[in-house]
Parts: C-alpha cells; structure tokens; sequence
C-alpha cells in the first residue's frame, strides 16, 4: 500500500515507493525494497499509456490502444491473468504483463486492495481478484456460503443494460 505511479502527457509512467512484491515493476530497489525517488518505469518504454491505478501491491496500465497491462502481487487473481492456486512464479509479477482475454477493450481502470476493475469502451465493466466482500459485483455462491472471486476479467451482469462512466473502487468496496 505503499507504492505510488505517476503519468505524465507523454504517456511515461514513473514509479515510487515500496516495489517487493513488483508492484513498480523492476525498477532498482534499495535495501528495503524502495525505490527512493521518481523513476520512469522502463518495461513500458514503448507502450503509451493512458490511465493507471494502484492497488495495494498491485498496478494496472491502460494503454492507448485500449490493453490493459499488470504487475506486482497476484495472490488473490488481482492481476487478472486467469489461474488460482498461484506456482511461486505466478505469484509476483514484476514486469507490465497483457491481461488477455477479454474481447472488449479497455478505456480504464480502478483498483481496490486486492481486486480490480475494467471499463470497457462500450460501456461495460469487468472485475477480478478478491470478492470476499462483494466488490466485484458477480455474485454470491451459496455452496460455499460466501460473495465469488475470480482471477479472470469477468463482466458484471448486473451493470450490463447501463452504459457506465467511470469506475472507482475503495480498499473493500
């Protein structure tokens, strides 16, 4: 929870803050795992970026032919890329990786602690990661008696009649 990504018009993006988990990608940490001061994250020299959002170990990039991009921690599926339990290579991202998969684009993106969510140019939202509370908005499984989490981009049902705006996503909700 203690990284920072900032954007700038030219569609760089510069990390900062703690980065164990590859949450600012590969960058050069100190001894405490910190990257001190701004640094341009070079992994995405040549991709132009539109949007970005930080999770809590987590980050997504949005590029400006609509992919989206993750890395840092995956332990709860946040990252997006489709597979629970995680090997010990899975479980850290430390470069920007395609979230693949998804047939509609992406115009941006939020992040919570350890879910994220996707608007789509056309107007729908998709969300992965942790669902333990609800906040991913796809229901509620009641073999297991708790709300669903998934680690692949999964539209929201319940928003799918709606054109939505814009997405933002608290720690939890």
């Amino acid at each position: 929870p203690f990284h920072t990504t900032v954007l700038d018009k030219t569609g760089t993006v510069f990390v900062f803050g703690q980065g164990g988990k590859g949450q600012i990608g590969s960058v050069q940490l100190n001894e405490k795992l910190k990257c001190q001061s701004p640094t341009i994250l070079p992994s995405l020299n040549s991709i132009r970026v539109s949007t970005i959002s930080c999770g809590a170990y987590h980050t997504i990039v949005v590029d400006q032919t609509y992919r989206a991009f993750s890395m840092g921690s995956n332990e709860m599926g946040q990252l997006g890329h489709g597979c629970l339990p995680l090997s010990a290579s899975e479980k850290y991202v430390k470069k920007p990786t395609l979230i693949e998969g998804m047939k509609d684009k992406v115009k941006s993106c939020d992040c919570g602690f350890d879910f994220t969510l996707l608007l789509h140019v056309n107007g729908k939202v998709s969300s992965f990661g942790n669902g333990n509370h609800g906040q991913l908005g796809i229901g509620y499984d009641t073999d297991k008696d708790q709300f669903k989490s998934t680690p692949s981009p999964t539209i929201i049902r319940g928003l799918i009649h709606v054109r939505i705006l814009q997405v933002s996503a608290g720690d939890y909700h």
